[in-house]
Parts: structure tokens; sequence; C-alpha cells
């Protein structure tokens, strides 16, 4: 399923892997309350961002920066490396890797999964190529696609959260008489909703629903994701099946659930979910 949103509220995609990397063991760090994990052997991971680094520059993404300053902790499943490709000087894209961590990040203006996601794939790709001897083989552990939208004054009119999640995406939220009893005359109750659906093939759609604020503005924030639950081999056209069954889960939901503000977000048929 691929539509175009010229007015689509996406914050951020973020398609990302992760791994048991033996470079970023888990430890305990001496002298601190309870356990900090920090990398375990840091030359093993910086040969890893080296040959990452040289992989995706090829690709485009020659603007590096580290996350994490040298000689600080790092923790497992960190990012230190951030990658970035731009065009007319405004980020297209990045990727991000850490010990035994991954991903992919598509950020405004997005147009479509369809050209998103051979930049999944090249940087699935690159990563394949770059792990340690020692980890080249190993699993994805666990492999999840994330959306982060923001439905902001645009979309929602005047519409106050709780009219949006019953008016717009068909959430109706009942509370007891206990609770309701002490709301003041005229005010309204703001909902903030989360829900965990199992779904086929041992995968997992999470969904976050709530006020915040995107871009310094108040916004209904839409968080939905879905990941696996079991190890996934370290095969690209495998990784890549996952996470287009994914994101046809999240677009056929995005769409159905917001199919009464779809004339607000222009939708049409090739290109931005």
């Amino acid at each position: 399923m691929s539509s175009t949103l010229e007015n689509a509220p996406l914050v951020e995609l973020i398609a990302e892997l992760r791994w048991d990397s033996q470079a970023a063991l888990r430890a305990p760090v001496a002298g601190g309350a309870g356990h900090a994990f920090m990398a375990n052997s840091a030359g093993a991971l910086d040969g890893f961002f080296m040959r990452f680094g040289g992989a995706v520059s090829i690709l485009g993404y020659s603007e590096s920066e580290r996350l994490v300053p040298v000689q600080f902790p790092t923790f497992a499943h960190q990012p230190i490396y951030r990658f970035k490709q731009k065009g007319d000087g405004e980020t297209r894209s990045l990727y991000q890797v850490g010990g035994g961590i991954f991903s992919a990040n598509a950020v405004p203006p997005y147009r479509s999964w369809s050209t998103f996601e051979p930049v999944v794939r090249k940087g699935v790709d690159a990563l394949l190529k770059s792990r340690n001897d020692n980890e080249a083989t190993s699993p994805f552990t666990a492999i999840s696609l994330r959306y982060i939208d923001a439905f902001g004054p645009d979309l929602t009119g005047d519409r106050s959260v709780n009219e949006f999640f019953s008016q717009v995406l068909g959430v109706s939220i009942g509370v007891p008489e206990a609770l309701a009893q002490h709301l003041r005359t005229e005010a309204s109750i703001t909902p903030v909703l989360q829900l965990q659906i199992p779904m086929k093939d041992s995968m997992v759609m999470s969904v976050s629903l709530g006020e915040g604020v995107a871009n310094g503005k108040k916004a209904i924030m839409m968080d939905t994701s879905v990941a696996t639950t079991l190890a996934v081999p370290a095969d690209i056209d495998e990784v890549v099946n996952v996470f287009n069954i994914a994101h046809e889960a999240i677009a056929r939901s995005f769409l159905q659930l917001t199919r009464p503000i779809a004339h607000l977000m222009s939708s049409t048929d090739n290109g931005a979910t």
C-alpha cells in the first residue's frame, strides 16, 4: 500500500535493527549506583564505525557526527555515530549506528515508503558488509519500524483531544463515575492511550496516542511501531521483507484511522505512508 500525503503529519520514520554485539557486552561500571553498560571493546567498535562510514559515504552520507564524546561511557544499543545525506542544504535521511544497533531515519519532507525503502535496503547492506567478523552472521534480535506523527491545528481544527480521538480516529474512552465526579464543570478529560496488538508472524504493533509538542507547537501525537519478537537471520532480503510487512500494517491502519481528515492531508495514489 502506497499513498501520497502532501500534508502528511509525519515527524520521523525510524527503521531499526538490534543484535547482540560482542563488542558491546554489558558490564557493570565500578563506583556507580546500580549498573551502567559500557562498550567491551572500543577498538572493535571503532573498526566497525570506520567500515560503515566508508560504505555509506559512497551512498552520499558523507557528513558524520559522533553522538557520544570519545572516552565517554557507551551503552549497548546506544547510537554513537550519525551519518547524514543532504540535498539543497537540508538533511534528507540519515543512518545511525552503535554497538548492536542500526537505524535508517527519514525526516520531513518525506515522500513515500517506495522512495525510502531503497534507503533502508542500502543501509542494511552496508551494515551487513561492515559488521565485525565474529558477529557478521549474528541474527537480528529485534527489528522495528516506527512512525511518529503530529496532528497540528491544520488537521485537528477546533477539536479537543477527546473530540479528535472520537470523531476522527474512532476511539471512544469511557470514564467511570468514580473518576468523572472529580471533573470540574465545562472541562473535558484529556485522554492518553497505549495499545499493544499481537500480530501474526510473531510481530507486535504498539500504538500511543496523546497530546504533545512537535516543532514547538501543541499537537496530537500518534506513535506507531511494529516490531518482531523472534530473531531474524542476517539476510538483507529477510530483513527488508520484515520492514515491508511492518509498513503495510502501519500504513493500512493509519489510512483507515484518519479517513475523516484524508481531504486535509491531500491524499493521492502513489507515494507517502
